[in-house]
């Protein structure tokens, strides 16, 4: 009993002894900087492996035992150790680290400090992004990194925009860079199923020292894509935006005629002369501005979006989902997208991390009809019906042909948006799984695999009740699946020698990837029923079709960066790729960078000029390729579902050139980055490249059985210079204003063409290639103005003699181009406390288009049954009147006075956000951030050009969906 009482009594003084030793510790984490307290701080307990996270206001409280190391971190800020002795409160300052997350950008496999880059690459951050109410993160990229153009031609919701860097690369071949979304290829055009949001970072690599290490895909740039990831040790955070807004059209033409004035021209060219029904008034009592009838004024949009993040010491996550709908100005066109991601990452050991990446997209895209030609295509309609055209009866419903309610010719275009439409529906995935080793310190090996898929239905459908149709209804579909699985191996070795004054980094790698597309398309006349209008309800099967292509590259890669004294910089890379597109021979191809680059800055001599903060000079030069043709261009094809004398046949499509191989681009880029007093920094870039056995589609003696085949011939090159500045104007107190501006300027040269031609023209009616000119160039014969004897057109010939016959052979080049050599973009930001506001524009200059939209609203001898503008009102009358539009009856020409300057400056966006200040959200104990937002987009165009909007990327303005002003307002919360 004795030894029962002693044992209890050791027990009860033992956990005594412990009861005094484990206690509270209360705590506060601020910022050195600011002594702002910093919510979500991770206080970690080595001995005990328990953690908590700071409160709002920087607080904390966690149990510890005396001996105990805490671990204090957070993103962006040097990690603390505090070893527990007696202490019962903390007050923990975090210094912020040296290198802070905007230092660092990606580049190819890897990533690097900015400050030791030897390339020219240019990194777009998210919040230069997120908030642009728009489908497509390319279409937010406009103007925002120097050497990149980015035009958008078409307004319709979801469509894509046309990127191109530092040039037009190649004629024939791809001109779209490189798109790599977490090391996984994504194709180019379908980032309407994805979520800018979503998007951290977009890195636009731009000349060999960075692009070469991707060798054969690389001669037109390659873009970066970086998605958000969750931080070991963050406490979770959810944050939600939501978007409303409305679009309307950005520039609406105003010369178009009204009733009175569309009288008053038809009664001068006689077009009711001698018809003894024709009375005024029974015009008189319409009068239809067709624009605001076709365009919506108010287009709704809205946007969801919802991500969660965070992580523990060994799992880091990231979950997001949206839901975004756009409503088009024009009729029946809408977008809806639907999009979930998720991006995790875990320490499955000390030496082993593991992790992956999904994207999952649906969208649905309602659209109109587009061409030139097409009434139907609501550019065209909104100009060319007549004024005095009611589409609509007494009771609001639509009139239709038929039944004696609508007086225009052909059909009422309403009717035709609402039952000849068009749609598609497409699910896309990009996702990827990575397994990283680091076996000894300083070596890593990695490897990747990512799948890019997708699926797609097209459909056309006329339905049997369109007055057009009469009664036959028809119906077509396209289905598409396509896949791109692309597999990583890297290793990577780093390590200093001689107390790290001399730094390496090692990297190896391998690569392949392995694309597929298979598409089947149908078509059917003979439908009765607006009720029944599947494949399966026509009567008449009108088309099958269907095909399937294959392609693979299969790549060795190595890359070698050197340092000396953090101020002499070095990167050596080769890589060999080889492609399914070329013959056997041919298939494989070298590609090599070399660049280098001087921190001038951190030289003893510097010190003396403490005004410069950064001064450093970089030059590379190298190779990359294209190879972006088809699939089997090498080979000679047939095909099959032919028919010869009713017997099934096999046709020959191609001849073949076994001899094709790599098209490549040898790049020189000097650049020099300069700081100042720590508020002013500027860089500028002069590269040369120099494309190379072009891949093009050139003549051939027809004696061939064919017209043309691909070859390696020809020669081109870009040269210009990229500039970017970025400046804090003014700081005082709360009030900073910063600003950011860049500009590129780019020649184009063609160099040399095919058989010692110096010139080709391209099939379109002004586009063509002459050696001494740019790609882009524009061609057409001279306008001299109007006879005033007679009223007729005149034009001058190609030896600049003045004649009164148009002909083709006159064209002469017009030292004007399509393609504009001047762009870029500048950013005003201002903020106070809480509120800021944004001011960013957008421009091209030296561009020129064709306007086609003014042959058919300035020309009296082809349309004058349709509206036309009010300058016919000039035309030519009388003897004696000097003008420049001739006497009706006169056919107008695509001449030279159709070429308008499509220059053009853009407010691109304006927008004014107030965040609330942490003083009063603490009190909600879980609301951590509101910002609170409206912007415009598309707000103000300055330009000369007449059309509906000069952004397009075409020679001509082919009916193109007009650009669109938004409006939005918004919140964000971070809880």
């Amino acid at each position: 009993m004795k030894k029962l009482l002693f044992i209890i009594f050791c027990l009860c003084l033992s956990t005594w002894g412990v009861q005094a030793q484990t206690r509270v510790v209360k705590g506060t984490v601020i910022s050195k900087t600011d002594k702002a307290p910093i919510p979500g701080a991770t206080v970690y307990n080595q001995n005990t492996k328990g953690g908590v996270a700071t409160d709002i206001d920087g607080k904390f409280s966690l149990k510890v035992n005396a001996g105990d190391t805490l671990m204090i971190s957070f993103i962006g800020f040097k990690t603390q150790h505090i070893k527990i002795v007696n202490q019962k409160e903390l007050n923990v300052t975090l210094e912020e680290e040296s290198v802070q997350i905007d230092d660092v950008v990606v580049i190819g496999y890897g990533s690097r400090n900015v400050k030791t880059l030897t390339g020219a690459i240019n990194t777009v951050s998210a919040k230069k992004l997120e908030m642009l109410p728009v489908p497509n993160f390319d279409q937010a990229m406009q103007g925002q990194a120097p050497g990149m153009l980015v035009m958008s031609s078409s307004g319709a919701p979801g469509a894509a925009a046309d990127v191109s860097v530092r040039g037009i690369n190649s004629i024939t071949a791809g001109t779209t860079p490189l798109y790599i979304m977490d090391g996984v290829v994504v194709a180019a055009g379908d980032f309407q199923s994805l979520n800018t949001a979503d998007i951290e970072s977009v890195t636009v690599l731009k000349d060999a020292a960075s692009t070469s290490i991707y060798g054969a895909r690389a001669s037109n740039g390659v873009i970066l894509i970086t998605t958000k990831r969750g931080t070991y040790g963050q406490q979770g955070r959810v944050n939600l935006r939501v978007q409303h807004g409305w679009s309307t059209i950005a520039n609406k033409k105003d010369d178009m005629m009204n009733t009175s004035q569309r009288l008053d021209y038809e009664e001068m060219i006689g077009m009711h002369a001698g018809d003894p029904n024709y009375d005024r008034a029974d015009y008189e009592g319409i009068d239809v501005d067709w624009q605001d009838v076709i365009y919506n004024d108010h287009a709704p949009t809205t946007s969801y979006d919802l991500s969660i993040s965070g992580g523990s010491q060994t799992i880091a996550y990231y979950m997001s989902a949206n839901y975004m709908t756009q409503e088009g100005i024009a009729p029946m066109s809408d977008f809806t997208r639907y999009n979930f991601r998720l991006n995790w990452e875990g320490k499955v050991k000390p030496w082993l991390k593991a992790g992956g990446s999904l994207t999952l997209g649906h969208e649905k895209n309602d659209a109109t009809q587009t061409g030139r030609d097409l009434i139907a295509n609501p550019a065209n309609t909104a100009l060319l019906m007549l004024p005095y055209w009611n589409p609509y009866k007494e009771d609001g419903s639509i009139t239709v042909p038929g039944d004696g309610s609508w007086k225009g010719e052909g059909y009422n275009p309403l009717e035709a948006y609402a039952k000849n439409r068009f749609f598609r529906e497409r699910t896309k995935g990009v996702g990827s799984l990575f397994l990283e080793v680091n076996p000894i310190e300083g070596l890593t090996v990695k490897s990747i695999l990512g799948l890019d898929g997708g699926v797609a239905h097209d459909i056309h459908l006329g339905q049997p009740s369109f007055s057009w149709n009469n009664g036959d209804g028809s119906r077509a579909d396209q289905y598409l699946r396509n896949y791109t699985l692309t597999m990583t191996n890297t290793l990577n070795y780093k390590f200093s020698l001689a107390h790290e004054l001399h730094n390496f980094d090692i990297l190896l790698g391998q690569e392949a990837i392995q694309n597929e597309t298979d598409n089947l398309s149908g078509s059917v006349t003979g439908l009765s029923d607006d009720r029944l209008v599947q494949l399966s309800s026509g009567i008449t099967p009108a088309s099958v079709g269907g095909g399937k292509n294959e392609s693979s590259f299969l790549s060795f890669f190595g890359r070698l960066s050197y340092s000396l004294d953090d101020k002499y910089f070095l990167d050596l890379s080769l890589r060999t790729d080889g492609s399914s597109r070329f013959g056997a021979d041919n298939r494989y191809a070298t590609f090599w960078s070399a660049g280098a680059m001087w921190r001038i800055v951190d030289e003893a001599f510097m010190e003396k000029i403490p005004f410069i903060s950064n001064l450093q000079l970089s030059v590379s030069a190298g190779t990359s390729g294209n190879s972006s043709i088809g699939d089997y261009d090498h080979l000679a094809l047939i095909v099959g579902g032919a028919s010869y004398n009713g017997i099934s046949a096999w046709v020959p499509t191609g001849l073949g050139n076994e001899s094709l191989t790599w098209e490549k681009l040898f790049d020189v880029n000097v650049g020099l980055k300069i700081g100042l007093w720590n508020r002013l920094n500027m860089s500028i870039e002069y590269y040369n490249k120099k494309t190379t056995a072009m891949l093009m589609s050139v003549p051939i003696s027809l004696t061939n059985g064919f017209s043309s085949w691909m070859d390696n011939v020809g020669k081109m090159r870009n040269q210009g210079v990229d500039f970017q500045l970025d400046a804090t104007v003014l700081k005082y107190g709360d009030f900073m204003w910063n600003f950011t501006g860049n500009f590129s300027y780019n020649q184009n040269k063609i160099l040399e063409l095919y058989n010692g031609q110096d010139y080709y023209a391209l099939g379109n009616a002004g586009s063509f290639l002459k050696v001494g000119d740019s790609y882009g160039s524009i061609q057409a014969v001279r306008y001299a103005g109007v006879n005033p004897a007679n009223g007729d057109a005149m034009w001058y010939d190609k030896d600049g003699k003045l004649v009164n016959k148009f002909s083709t052979e006159d064209k002469v080049s017009l030292g004007k181009s399509y393609i504009a050599p001047w762009y870029g973009g500048f950013t005003n930001n201002f903020s106070y406390k809480g509120i800021q506001l944004s001011v960013f524009f957008t421009w091209v200059a030296d561009r020129y288009m064709l306007n086609s939209t003014r042959y058919f609203t300035e020309n009296n001898g082809r349309s004058p049954q349709y509206n036309q503008s009010t300058k016919m009102f000039e035309a030519w009358q009388k003897p004696g009147d000097i003008t420049e539009i001739p006497r009706y009856g006169i056919v107008m020409e695509t001449d030279d006075h159709l070429i308008e300057d499509a220059s053009f400056l853009r407010l691109k966006n304006l927008s004014l956000a107030y965040s609330l200040p942490s003083s009063v959200l603490k009190y909600t104990k879980v609301v951590e951030a509101v910002k609170i937002f409206v912007q415009a987009q598309n707000l103000l165009t300055f330009t000369k050009w007449s059309g509906f909007d000069p952004e397009d990327t075409s020679y001509q303005s082919v009916g193109a969906y007009p650009t669109t002003k938004q409006f939005t307002f918004g919140i964000d919360l971070t809880f």
